[in-house]
This record gives C-alpha cells, structure tokens and sequence, in this order.
C-alpha cells in the first residue's frame, strides 16, 4: 500500500471524478459487474456517502465506516475494502500527517473509474504541501467547501442553495430527501439525514433497511417537526435522534418478533409525548 501525506494537495490529485453523479455511476456500474456480498456493497455504498468533498476520495476511518454501515467491528471493514481493492473497485493508500511526528494517520480510500474508460492523467502526487488537512477538513461541512476550483461551482446563479440541495440528492434516498427538503437548508438537510443513519445504526444487526421502513420514519419526523413548529420542543435535532432511536429499536423488535410495534406514540398526547422522550 503507497503511503502519501496527508495534505490538501494529495487529496485533490487523487481525484478521479468531476462530479458526484460520474461518481455515482461508476458505483453502480462496480455493483452491476462484480458479484459482490451485501456486506461488500454496503461498504462501498458508504464509502461513496463521504467521497463528496474530494469527488471519489474517502478519508473517513475503517471503525467509522463500519458503525455508518450498520457493523459494529472495524475488521469488518478493513475486509470489505481489502476485497474491494483486490478487484479494483478502490485503491488504498496510507497516511502520514504533515506536522508534528508524522505519525501514521487515516487510509485513504479512493473510488477507481470503469475499467476501459478514458480519462486524462492526474497531476503527479507531491510528498509536500503547505497546505495542511485540518481538523476542520473532516467535518459535516466538509462537503460544501472544496479548495479545488475545477471541482466547484462557478460565480453563476448555481452558487445557490438550490444548487446544493440539488448535489444532496444523489447521495439521500428520494423518499427521505422528498420529505425533508421542505424544511431546511442544505447544511441542515445534510445534517438531518445523518442523524437518521446515527439513529438506525444503534440497532446493530440488520434486519430491516431504511428504505423498507420509511413510511414510519418519515411519520415520526413529521410529528416531531409539528411539536418544534408548536414550541413543544427546544432542541430539535437531538429530539429527532431520541425519536428515531427508539423508533429503530421498536421496529428491530417488531421484525424479530413478528408482532406488533408497541403503542405507538404518534396518539399521545403532546405533553405524554414530550415527557416520554425527554
């Protein structure tokens, strides 16, 4: 495995894409030819969840990915990407960080193009930069503040929020992005389909996916939507993951059980409600 430095400059060389959508199809087309395990699939579609900043490249950590897929060992991991790699659906490369001792840092994982496909020749990667990678690199906002010119929007009317919200939707599944784009931003909307993934992955085995269970999320959304609207609730993200959390455990109990979901909170009252997730 090729060990880089973990700096801006490496980051943006290491692109393979010039947009989300390419990246996205690639994906598809690295699922149509390989026969790959659920577990591999599931891997690659999270990998290319946070290979939004750097089209095509994930710095996201083995551990980290594991848990936003629903795994709960690292191992799990670093198995799938080692499959992946030997296929050639990703490449791999180890870190070391700019300052201090340079010690070993996060591997990046970087989405390979269709075999046979055409694409000019990336800059060579240089071993130095002045600039560095920073905690702030690897935050939520991440993905709307690229460096790279050649990868973000020009000074036209596409430097909007419509333009934003528009990239999200390659990446969130229409159902949920259609029921949550009327209500915020494109931050926001990020951030609010995060925390469903944080929600659902507290149920560790995977039983039931998102988009099989959708019609419940989304009604719980709504309802806690109705009590921040109403001054019921404060603090409305935190909320949500309560609401959600709890949701996931009732539907896990429901699939493995076969039964029915407990009562459902959506008839209490909105002071019974309050009071239970609080």
């Amino acid at each position: 495995m090729n060990v880089l430095l973990l700096n801006d400059e490496t980051m943006r060389n290491l692109v393979n894409f010039t947009s989300i959508e390419e990246m996205n199809e690639a994906v598809k087309e690295h699922k149509r030819t390989y026969d790959l395990s659920k577990t591999d699939r599931d891997i690659l579609h999270m990998i290319s969840q946070y290979a939004c900043k750097y089209i095509g490249v994930c710095y996201l950590s083995k551990q980290k990915i594991a848990e936003a897929s629903g795994f709960t060992s690292r191992r799990t991991a670093i198995r799938a990407c080692n499959r992946l790699e030997q296929l050639g659906v990703i490449k791999q490369y180890e870190t070391r960080r700019v300052k201090g001792d340079k010690r070993r840092s996060v591997n990046i994982i970087v989405i390979q193009r269709i075999k046979g496909e055409k694409v000019e020749d990336n800059p060579p990667i240089k071993q130095e930069s002045q600039r560095e990678v920073t905690g702030e690199s690897h935050t939520k906002e991440a993905l709307y503040q690229s460096p790279n010119k050649a990868y973000t929007y020009k000074d036209t009317w596409e430097e909007t929020e419509y333009a934003y919200k528009r990239g999200l939707k390659l990446t969130i599944p229409e159902v949920f992005y259609n029921a949550f784009t009327p209500f915020f931003n494109a931050r926001e909307l990020y951030d609010i389909y995060g925390i469903l993934l944080r929600a659902k992955a507290t149920v560790k085995e995977r039983v039931f996916s998102l988009e099989d269970k959708a019609e419940e999320y989304i009604d719980y959304f709504y309802n806690v939507i109705r009590l921040y609207k109403w001054g019921k609730v404060t603090n409305l993200k935190g909320y949500l993951y309560r609401t959600w959390e709890w949701l996931s455990k009732q539907l896990y109990r429901q699939e493995k059980n076969r039964g029915k979901l407990e009562q459902s909170y959506l008839y209490l009252s909105d002071e019974e409600w309050v009071e239970e997730k609080s």
